[in-house]
């Protein structure tokens, strides 16, 4: 303890008061240098501290561990989707998707259930769901979340745990190119054959030539969904008619 004492009479000692003018200078730019030192200090621990509030604190707004802490409102069973739904229900109810429920794909509907039509709008329901009519505006309810290649992914995707008999894939070398929708139906997950072709390709060039984006002189276009690809990646999936001849896959170069 003394000599812990006697070191900061020995530093007291040294310092000193400052001498002459270039002393006082010194001792106040050491003076300001301490106090932005204090103020950063000061700045970097609000920010932390309002940091860890906004996670963990009593924030309603914004608070993670509150937002995580909340139950889904889910509707009482799929039942209830039939009412206004009948096509979709329809399809889903005999297909092996019948055992994932309605809500598992397309998020909790209590709400939307709530404030949806009348179950006499199901027919316009399903018109409108079918582009046979202009969709029936529901003001105020939350909508389903629409299928996406990722939610397939979520069951469908080949990974470590996956029961051998489960059909999964690897999306990389699964049908590439295109979205898992432009095939399966988001109901049944039944996949639709892609469409043959009807031509010769002997002496054609590549398809994406004639099959672009767009119309090119009246050539139908690759479909909504697709990239443009090579024909590796097109006949894949896309196989002549018998008795069409074959396009021959040129060989990248090494």
């Amino acid at each position: 303890m003394n000599a812990v004492r006697s070191s900061f009479r020995n530093l007291g000692a040294r310092i000193g008061r400052p001498r002459g003018f270039l002393g006082w200078v010194r001792y106040g730019a050491v003076a300001l240098g301490l106090a932005i030192l204090l103020v950063a200090i000061v700045a970097i621990g609000a920010v932390a501290a309002a940091t860890f509030y906004d996670q963990y604190g009593a924030h309603q707004a914004r608070n993670a561990k509150a937002w995580a802490s909340l139950t889904p409102q889910y509707a009482a069973d799929s039942g209830q989707c039939a009412s206004c739904h009948r096509t979709e229900y329809g399809k889903w109810s005999e297909s092996r998707h019948v055992v994932v429920g309605c809500q598992t794909c397309h998020g909790a509907l209590a709400e939307h259930v709530a404030t949806a039509p009348v179950p006499e709008s199901a027919e316009a329901i399903d018109e409108a769901e079918a582009g046979a009519a202009s969709p029936i505006p529901v003001h105020g309810a939350p909508l389903p979340v629409p299928p996406t290649d990722r939610l397939c992914t979520v069951c469908h995707e080949r990974t470590i745990g996956i029961p051998a008999g489960f059909r999964a894939i690897v999306p990389a070398v699964h049908y590439p190119g295109t979205s898992c929708l432009q095939c399966h139906d988001v109901h049944t997950a039944v996949a639709v054959p892609p469409p043959t072709i009807t031509h010769s390709l002997a002496n054609v060039p590549e398809c994406t030539a004639c099959h672009g984006t767009t119309v090119t002189n009246g050539v139908k276009p690759m479909p909504a969904g697709h990239e443009l690809s090579s024909d590796a990646i097109c006949l894949g999936c896309h196989k002549p008619e018998p008795g069409m001849t074959p396009h021959p896959i040129p060989t990248p170069l090494p």
